[in-house]
C-alpha cells in the first residue's frame, strides 16, 4: 500500500498563507535535522523544489526592500514573514548538505545555488539571514569535497557560481562591514572559512587577488592588530575615515589567518601585497631599533606576558643595510637571488647576478613578523597553526629577516612537531563550529596541514631540518604516513538500514530533484588520503639534503608505504555507489607527492642500490610514466631520472621494461617540464650504455629534434628574455638552475661560486660525497684526477624537478621571461645529452655516427653558434632610438655545455683533433672564456688545450706538435700561463699539467 502525501509537502506546494508556510517549514526543519532517512524520503517526494521557490521569494523582494539600519549594521526591525520563510528554508538546506555528498546532487538539480547566493548580499538580506545562508553553502561546500575529490575544481557548478564576479563581490562586501556587532564577526569568519574550503587552484587565487578580497582580509588581520593591549592610543591619531576599529568580542583570528594563507601560498608576489597593505602601513609605524621588537624582561628577570603595545614589536633589521623601509623590496628577483644558494630554490634556468648594487640589500621585514610571532606564543590549536603558516609562507618568500631563522627554529619546529601527535589535545577559545565546519573537527585539521607547514620551512634548510631531527619529526611523520594506511572502522562505513525504502512509490517526485547523487566518501577517508599526502610532502622535505635524514626515514620503514602511496587504485565498475566498495585510493595529488618522497629517496647511492630495489620501487614508477594525467607524467618522469643511472640496480629493469621509447616520447611533450624531465632521464640513460642503444635513442628522437633542443633559444630566446628584463631594469642575467638541495648551481658540472675564491667548506664536501651529484670520484676537486681526458660524463644525480615542489612562484613573470627560461633549461639538458653521448667506451664510433647524421660542418657551425655573443637592444621596445646594442654573452650552462663537447671531441681518436683544430673561429671564440668569471668554464678549456696535444702514437707525434704549434700562434699559451695562479685549485693543477704537456710537444 502506498503512502498518501504529507500535509507539510501540501502546504509547502501550494502555500495557504505566510503563516502556514512557515509552520509547514518549521515542521520540515524538525523532521530533518540529524535524521539521515527522513532526509532521503523528503528528498524523494520532491522537496527540493518546494524550497528553491521559497528562496526565490527574494529577488523580487530585494528590489522593493528599504531596511534601516543602524551604525552597527543590524536591522532595527524584526525580519519579515517572507525572512523567515527564508530563514527556515536556507537552514534546512544546511541540514541536507551535512547529510553527505549523495544530497549534492538533487539540491544542484533543484537549481538550489543561485537562490541561496543572492540571499548573502548584506543590503539586501537580514544579518540573521546572511549568517545562515554562509553556514549552508559552508555545509554545500564540505559535501562537494567529498563528493568527488578528484574531480576538477573548475567541473563544479556551485564553484563556478561562487566564484563569480558578482558573487565575489558580494563576499567583499561582508568582510568590508564597518561593524563589530556579533552576527557581523560571525559573517566575515565563516567568509573566511568558505574561502579555506573553496580556493584550491591558483586561478581561484589570483582572482581573489584582483578583486580585492585579499586586501578585505588584511584589514579585518590588522582589526585584531589594534585590539586594546596591542597598540598603543597615539599611534590612533588618523584620519577617521581610514581609521582601524579593533575586533569584535565574536571575531576569530584562525580563519581569518586560514583564508589569508589559502590565497597567498605559493606566490612572492601574493604575499609582498599582503604585506605591504594600506592596512599595516597606517598602523604600523617606522622603527630605528633593530632589535626594539623583542619582549622586555620584567625586573624579576621573566618575560613579560604577550599583551604587549605596537613600540615593542618592532621588525628585526639586517646588519648590513642602514635603509627603515619596513616592508620586503618588491622587486623579488633581485630579492630571490640574494639569497645564499643553500637555503633558497628558484627552479629555473636564468638568475639574477648579484653585483655590488646588491651588496647593501636590505633584509628589512615586516611588522607582522614579531606580531605573529606573539600569537604563536599566546594562542593554542588552530590559531596558533595559521600564525605559524602565514610566518612559513612570509619566510619563503623572503619576507622575514635572515637573522631570525635560528630563532624561528628553535621557536616554532617544536611546536609543529608537537602538533604531528595523533593524540594531541587542541585547547583554544577559538575553535568554535562556525569557524571549521561540521565535517572537518580542528583535530583533523591540524594533521593534516601542520605537516605542509613544517615543510616549507626544512625544504632545503638545514637548520631547519637539523631542528626537526632533533624535534623526533621523522619518527612523527613516518608513524602519521602509517596510520594513513590502518583499516577504517566498519561502524563508519556501513550504511544504515531505512525501514521506509520502497513503501513511497505512490508519493515519489521521479524528477533529477528528487534524486539522490553517489554516495561520495566519508569524511574520514578524505581526511586519511589528505594526512597521507601531507605526511608525503614532509618526508620529501626532509629528505632533500643530507643522506642522514634519509637513512632515518627509510629505517622508519615508510618505504612500502611510499611504494603503496605510489598506486592508484582504481575501483570496478559499478562499485562506486557501494558503500561496502566505496575506496579513495591514492588520487593525483598524493601519486604526485609520493613521486617527490621517492624521488629524494632515491639520491641516496646506498638506498638506491639495497632498500628501494628490494622493495620494488622501479615498476610503479615505470605505470605512472604512462598515467592519463599530465602532472603525474611529470612527477614520475622525475622520479626516474635518479632510477636508470649507470650504478642503479633498477636500470636494466627499467630498461628492458620500455622506458625508453617512453622517455622518448615525453621528449616530445609541448609541456615544457615534462619536456625537460625527459630529457634530463635519457642523459642518464644514454651515459655508459652500450652504442646500439645510444643510436636507438637518437633514431627514436630524430635528428631534427635533436637539432632543435641543441640551438634552442640561442637566438630569440636569449634576445627576448634580456630585452623583457632590460625593460623592468637593466639587471645582467646569468643561467643557474636549483639541483635537489635548492642550490643555484650549473646542471652540467655541479657548478659552485669559486671565483671568489678557493676556501671551501668541510661539511659540504662530505655531504657531497654521499649525496653523489656525479659519477666517479665526486669530490668537485678531484673529479677528473682519474683521467687524462677529462671525460668524465655529465650525470649529476640531481632530483629537481622543473617546478621545484616548494618554490614560491612569481606569477607576473612576463610569458617571453617564462619561455626563455623554459628554453635555456632544455637546452642546457640537450647539451649535457650529446656530451653523454660521445663519452665512455668506443666513443669514437658515436662520434662519427653524429657527425655523419647530423652533418660534419652543420655541428661546428652549431658549436661556434653557441660561443657567440649576441647583439641586443635590451632597452628597445621602450627606447627605439636609445643607447643602442649591446653584446649578450651566452649563458654560463651553455659555455659549459659547448666547452665539455669539445672536451670530449679533443678526446677522441686523433681525426677528430684534426677536424677541431681545423676550426680556427671555434678555437678563438674559446680564448676569452679561459678569463670566465666560473672555475668550471675555465677548467673546461684547459682540458680542451690538454687533449687537443695529446699523443696517441708515434703516427700522431708530428699532428700534436702541430696542433700545438696552431694553439700557441692563437694565444692559448699566454692564457695557460695567466691561470698558473688561479684562485681555484683545480684550475690551477690543470693547468700546471697542461702547460707542460704543451712545452713537451712544442719541444719535439
Amino acid at each position: 500500500m502506498g503512502r498518501t502525501i504529507p500535509p507539510i509537502l501540501v502546504e509547502l506546494r501550494q502555500p495557504s498563507s505566510t503563516e502556514a508556510q512557515i509552520a509547514a517549514l518549521r515542521g520540515l526543519k524538525n523532521e530533518v535535522i540529524g535524521h539521515e532517512q527522513k532526509k532521503e524520503w523528503w528528498i524523494s517526494l520532491g522537496v527540493v523544489k518546494c524550497l528553491e521557490r521559497t528562496l526565490s521569494t527574494h529577488r523580487s523582494s530585494s528590489k522593493r526592500r528599504q531596511r534601516d539600519v543602524h551604525n552597527n549594521g543590524v536591522s532595527s526591525n524584526s525580519a519579515s514573514d517572507e525572512e523567515e520563510a527564508r530563514l527556515l528554508a536556507v537552514i534546512i538546506v544546511g541540514s541536507l548538505a551535512d547529510g553527505g555528498p549523495k544530497f549534492i546532487y538533487p539540491l544542484r538539480t533543484g537549481m538550489i545555488y543561485p537562490p541561496i547566493l543572492d540571499i548573502l548580499c548584506p543590503t539586501e538580506s537580514a544579518p540573521s539571514l546572511v549568517l545562515a545562508a554562509l553556514r549552508s553553502l559552508i555545509s554545500i561546500a564540505d559535501a562537494v569535497i567529498l563528493q568527488n575529490p578528484k574531480k576538477l575544481e573548475e567541473e563544479d557548478a556551485f564553484l563556478r557560481l561562487l566564484y563569480s564576479e558578482q558573487h565575489l563581490s558580494v563576499l567583499g562586501q561582508i568582510l568590508d562591514q564597518d561593524a563589530t556587532h556579533p552576527i557581523i564577526q560571525q559573517q566575515v569568519s565563516l567568509v573566511a572559512s568558505l574561502i579555506s574550503k573553496t580556493c584550491k587552484t591558483e586561478a581561484r587565487r589570483k582572482q581573489l587577488r584582483f578583486c580585492g578580497i585579499l586586501n578585505s582580509l588584511a584589514t579585518r588581520l590588522a582589526s585584531f592588530i589594534v585590539t586594546p593591549g596591542y597598540i598603543p592610543a597615539m599611534s590612533l591619531t588618523l584620519n577617521p575615515d581610514s581609521r582601524i576599529r579593533p575586533a569584535g568580542s565574536r571575531a576569530r583570528l584562525a580563519p581569518l589567518l586560514q583564508a589569508i594563507c589559502t590565497i597567498i601560498q605559493e606566490s612572492k608576489i601574493r604575499v609582498s601585497n599582503f604585506c605591504c597593505s594600506a592596512a599595516f602601513a597606517s598602523i604600523f609605524p617606522s622603527d630605528k631599533d633593530p632589535y626594539s621588537w623583542r619582549v622586555p624582561l620584567a625586573p624579576s628577570g621573566k618575560r613579560e606576558p604577550p599583551s604587549i603595545s605596537i613600540e615593542t614589536l618592532q621588525p628585526l633589521k639586517s646588519q648590513i643595510s642602514g635603509k627603515g623601509s619596513n616592508y620586503p623590496p618588491m622587486n623579488s628577483f633581485a630579492t630571490w637571488g640574494k639569497q645564499q644558494t643553500s637555503q633558497r630554490a628558484f627552479s629555473s634556468a636564468m638568475e639574477i647576478i648579484p653585483t655590488e648594487s646588491f651588496a647593501s640589500q636590505d633584509h628589512d621585514e615586516t611588522h607582522l613578523v614579531p606580531w605573529l610571532v606573539e600569537v604563536v606564543r599566546a594562542k593554542s590549536g588552530m590559531t596558533r597553526l595559521m600564525a605559524i603558516w602565514l610566518i612559513a609562507l612570509m619566510f619563503r618568500s623572503n619576507s622575514v629577516s635572515p637573522h631570525r631563522s635560528r630563532d624561528l627554529s628553535m621557536q616554532l619546529i617544536p611546536i609543529l612537531a608537537g602538533m604531528l601527535d595523533k593524540d594531541s589535545k587542541i585547547s583554544d577559545d577559538e575553535e568554535l563550529p562556525y569557524d571549521l565546519g561540521p565535517s572537518e573537527p580542528a583535530a583533523r585539521t591540524i594533521l593534516q596541514r601542520a605537516p605542509r607547514v613544517l615543510a616549507l620551512f626544512v625544504a632545503e634548510n638545514e637548520e631547519f631540518q637539523r631542528a626537526a631531527a632533533d624535534a623526533d619529526v621523522i619518527k612523527k611523520l613516518s608513524q602519521l604516513l602509517k596510520q594513513s594506511y590502518d583499516p577504517i572502522p566498519p561502524a563508519s562505513m556501513t550504511a544504515m538500514w531505512n525501514p521506509i525504502e520502497g513503501d513511497v512509490n505512490d508519493a515519489r517526485d521521479h524528477s533529477n530533484s528528487s534524486k539522490l547523487g553517489p554516495d561520495g566518501l566519508m569524511p574520514i577517508q578524505l581526511h586519511t588520503v589528505r594526512m597521507r599526502e601531507s605526511a608525503l610532502i614532509a618526508l620529501n622535505a626532509m629528505a632533500t639534503s643530507k643522506d642522514e635524514y634519509r637513512k632515518a626515514i627509510i629505517d622508519n620503514g615508510v618505504v612500502p608505504f611510499i611504494i603503496e602511496s605510489l598506486k592508484p587504485h582504481d575501483q570496478p565498475a559499478g562499485a562506486e555507489d557501494k558503500v561496502q566498495n566505496r575506496q579513495l585510493g591514492n588520487p593525483i595529488t598524493t601519486l604526485i607527492a609520493a613521486c617527490n618522497a621517492a624521488r629524494a629517496l632515491s639520491r641516496s647511492v646506498s638506498s638506491l642500490r639495497t632498500t628501494l630495489v628490494d622493495k620494488g620501487l622501479a615498476d610503479p614508477i615505470y605505470k605512472l610514466l604512462r598515467h592519463p594525467d599530465l602532472e603525474v607524467q611529470i612527477a614520475a618522469t622525475s622520479a626516474s631520472i635518479n632510477l636508470i643511472l649507470e650504478f642503479s640496480s633498477m636500470r636494466g629493469q627499467m630498461i628492458d621494461a620500455g622506458v625508453l621509447s617512453i622517455l622518448c616520447e615525453h621528449a616530445h611533450s609541448f609541456n615544457p617540464k615534462l619536456r625537460l624531465n625527459a630529457v634530463w632521464a635519457l642523459k642518464h640513460l644514454v651515459l655508459s650504455a652500450p652504442n646500439h642503444l645510444k643510436i636507438k635513442c637518437v633514431q627514436e628522437l630524430g635528428i631534427g629534434w635533436l637539432k632543435q633542443i641543441i640551438c634552442n633559444g640561442t637566438e630569440d630566446g636569449i634576445i627576448e628574455s634580456h630585452r623583457t628584463v632590460g625593460d623592468r631594469g637593466s639587471t645582467p642575467i646569468a643561467m643557474g638552475t636549483p639541483n635537489a638541495a635548492g642550490e643555484q648551481v650549473d646542471l652540467l658540472n655541479a657548478m659552485d661560486d669559486r671565483s671568489q675564491g678557493s676556501n671551501f667548506n668541510q661539511d659540504d664536501e662530505d655531504d657531497e660525497v654521499n649525496m653523489v651529484d656525479s659519477v666517479g670520484p665526486l669530490s668537485r676537486h678531484g673529479r677528473f684526477k682519474s683521467s687524462r681526458f677529462a671525460t668524465m660524463p655529465a650525470a649529476e644525480q640531481s632530483t629537481t624537478q622543473y617546478d621545484h615542489p616548494f618554490e614560491m612562484r612569481d606569477e607576473d613573470d612576463p610569458t617571453a621571461v617564462q619561455n626563455a627560461r623554459d628554453d635555456l633549461a632544455i637546452q642546457e639538458q640537450g647539451l649535457t645529452f650529446v656530451r653523454n653521448l660521445i663519452c665512455g667506451p668506443h666513443a669514437s664510433d658515436m662520434v662519427d655516427y653524429l657527425l655523419g647524421e647530423l652533418g660534419q660542418d652543420k655541428v661546428f657551425d652549431m658549436l661556434t653558434n653557441l660561443l657567440k655573443p649576441k647583439s641586443v637592444d635590451v632597452f628597445s621596445s621602450r627606447r627605439p632610438g636609445g643607447s643602442g646594442p649591446k653584446l649578450v654573452p651566452p649563458p654560463t650552462e651553455v659555455l659549459a655545455g659547448v666547452c665539455y663537447i669539445m672536451v670530449h671531441l679533443a678526446g677522441s681518436v686523433p681525426k677528430h683533433r684534426q677536424m677541431l683544430i681545423a676550426k680556427p673561429e671555434l678555437l678563438r671564440l674559446l680564448i676569452p672564456l679561459f678569463n670566465h668569471p666560473h672555475p668550471d668554464v675555465r677548467v673546461s678549456c684547459v682540458w680542451t688545450v690538454f687533449n687537443l696535444t695529446w699523443t696517441d702514437d708515434q703516427a700522431d707525434k708530428l699532428h700534436s706538435k702541430t696542433r700545438a704549434n696552431e694553439l700557441r700562434k692563437l694565444g692559448v699559451l699566454n692564457k695557460l700561463h695567466e691561470l698558473e695562479n688561479d684562485l681555484d685549485l683545480d684550475v690551477r693543477e690543470r693547468t700546471k699539467m697542461t702547460i707542460a704537456h704543451m712545452n713537451e710537444q712544442l719541444r719535439l
